[in-house]
């Protein structure tokens, strides 16, 4: 299974789900896209809802979990933010490092969660 975290404008939305739609057609897993960080963000909507854009199932925190390695109630938004981070599988979460390319989203297998922009077509 891979999770993409979605968050931003339209714009950044859709390069978020290409990039992990690259990733899963890669390598054969399912795709889920992980919304809840619009809960409380008031600057964007989640906009790749609409039925032209075939957007895969959104991701329970119990699919997050999963593909984590975690247990526990904490808000994943707070594991993933701060020094829980580290108690993870490292190979499960994949996070860009800067806005430019980023090789290691190639050699990632699944399941992963991945957290950043992906603003590279090179990505899908």
């Amino acid at each position: 299974m891979i999770i993409t975290n979605v968050l931003g404008g339209l714009g950044n939305q859709m390069f978020q789900f290409a990039a992990g739609l690259g990733v899963s057609l890669r390598t054969g897993n399912r795709l889920l896209v992980d919304i809840s960080g619009f809960r409380g963000y008031s600057r964007r909507n989640y906009g790749l809802d609409r039925d032209f854009f075939g957007i895969p199932t959104v991701a329970s925190p119990i699919d997050v979990r999963r593909v984590l390695g975690i247990g526990g109630v904490a808000p994943v938004r707070r594991i993933l933010s701060g020094r829980w981070a580290r108690a993870l599988r490292p190979q499960s979460l994949v996070i860009e490092p800067s806005l430019s390319y980023c090789q290691e989203l190639l050699s990632v297998q699944g399941p992963a969660y991945l957290q950043g922009y992906w603003q590279s077509a090179a990505y899908f």
